[in-house]
């Protein structure tokens, strides 16, 4: 008995699955408010749908996981966002793409503008022929700052003493500029820092030791009796 061959119907083939032929992603960045963006890009052999998973990573952070279906097209750009809580500084922040066996990441060090918390002159004082302040600086980081404290008296500037300061986030020191005072003399010392500090800055005043007062002369005084008239004889 004869046979034949099975035949089908060209509309009932099967559409062969889409396969991703690349994926890339760059652009990584973050905003000053923690929100990180990157750009992912694919190219696929057809127009089914695929999907692309984003993962996120930055110190102290699990990775947070971001997918995207894609269909209708076989080259495809997309930006991604992602928010941290906050910026994270210092930090390696990574974003790593997988979509169809391929994978690419994209990494980046999270840089951040130094941040003074708090400045404040602890003590201030006239001692061994200097005027000396001990000033304490906060930091949100190790980055470098610059602490400029500022010596007056007699509402006349004497001098300044600038340090810089960097890999610790607390500092206390104390700055000395030699000044000769005389008794009764107002000072002041300011302490500031670049970047500012979150307070602005800190002063403290004082004077020297009151002047002695004259004593008063315990001799009597004499007042010359006058002259009395002469007589015309």
């Amino acid at each position: 008995m004869p046979s034949s061959d099975p035949t089908t119907d060209a509309g009932d083939a099967p559409t062969p699955a889409t396969s991703v032929l690349r994926v890339g992603v760059g652009g990584l960045a973050v905003d000053e408010k923690g929100l990180a963006r990157a750009t992912v890009s694919l190219r696929t052999s057809g127009t089914e749908p695929v999907v692309a998973v984003a993962t996120w990573r930055a110190r102290g952070t699990d990775g947070r996981v971001q997918r995207v279906r894609l269909s209708g097209a076989t080259s495809y750009t997309r930006t991604l966002a992602h928010p941290f809580r906050s910026r994270p500084c210092g930090a390696t922040l990574s974003v790593t793409v997988r979509a169809g066996g391929r994978t690419a990441t994209a990494r980046t060090t999270v840089s951040c503008p130094p941040a003074v918390t708090r400045v404040s002159v602890r003590r201030a004082a006239v001692s061994g022929g200097a005027l000396a302040a001990t000033v304490a600086v906060t930091t949100s980081d190790a980055q470098r700052v610059r602490l400029t404290v500022a010596f007056a008296a007699g509402g006349e500037r004497l001098g300044t003493r600038t340090v810089t300061l960097s890999g610790a986030t607390s500092y206390t020191m104390t700055l000395r500029l030699p000044v000769e005072l005389g008794c009764g003399s107002t000072w002041t010392v300011t302490a500031a820092t670049v970047p500012a500090a979150g307070n602005g800055g800190s002063t403290a005043s004082g004077s020297t030791p009151a002047c002695p007062k004259e004593e008063p002369d315990d001799q009597p005084s004499h007042s010359p009796r006058p002259e009395s008239p002469g007589t015309i004889r």
